[in-house]
Formats: structure tokens, C-alpha cells, sequence
């Protein structure tokens, strides 16, 4: 079982799709998880839109070239300086404890930087 990170591309849109869909049913699990959901607008069919934003980046992960998670995260500014902020992760729930999220989590950090 190898575990693996890496960019998003335009072939990835539908299973991102599937995904962020499957993370939004979730939210029903979590206290005010629903509440939080109405709030947020589904990136549905504009996936392939968010990869090429330059002031974003989308990590997939998974198993054995398998695609099981995603993050999204955004570049900004602040008084401060640059800021990189996660807006979406999600690991689908068969694929939990393996480290993927983890993984998702070390990429960004290195983006980031």
C-alpha cells in the first residue's frame, strides 16, 4: 500500500467532484455541520477552474494511484505578509487512518513555504 500526494489536474475534476460531494453529505454528522454547509458554495463543475488559479493549489491523495482525498488551499495576504489558508479537506471515510490526510496536510505545508 503506498500512499501518495501530488497536484491536481484537469482529469481529476470528476473525481473531485464525487469527493466534495460526499464531504458536504458529511457535514450532517457534525454538530452545526449542516448549518456550515449551507454557507459554503460547491465548486461542482468548476474544479478544472480552481487547479489552473495561480493563487490556488489542489492536492489529491490516495492508495496506489488511487484518488481517495483532496485539499484545497489559497493563497493571500495579511499585515503580516503572504498567507496560505486551507479551505477544503476531505478524505473519503474508507480511506481514513492510512495517512492521507497527513499527507494532503505535509504538501501544503511545503507549498506554502
Amino acid at each position: 500500500m503506498q500512499i501518495f500526494t501530488r497536484k491536481g489536474s484537469a482529469t481529476d475534476s470528476k473525481v473531485l467532484q464525487a469527493l466534495e460531494l460526499e464531504a458536504r453529505s458529511s457535514l450532517d454528522t457534525f454538530r452545526g455541520g449542516s448549518r456550515m454547509g449551507d454557507e459554503l458554495v460547491l465548486l461542482g463543475e468548476n474544479w478544472s477552474r480552481e487547479i489552473k488559479n495561480s493563487q490556488v493549489v489542489v492536492f489529491v491523495g490516495g492508495v496506489d494511484k488511487i484518488v481517495m482525498g483532496y485539499l484545497l488551499a489559497r493563497r493571500g495576504t495579511a499585515k503580516s505578509g503572504s498567507i496560505a489558508t486551507i479551505e477544503q479537506v476531505f478524505v473519503t471515510k474508507d480511506a481514513r487512518n492510512f495517512g492521507i490526510g497527513d499527507a494532503l496536510i505535509t504538501s501544503t505545508i511545503e507549498w506554502a513555504r
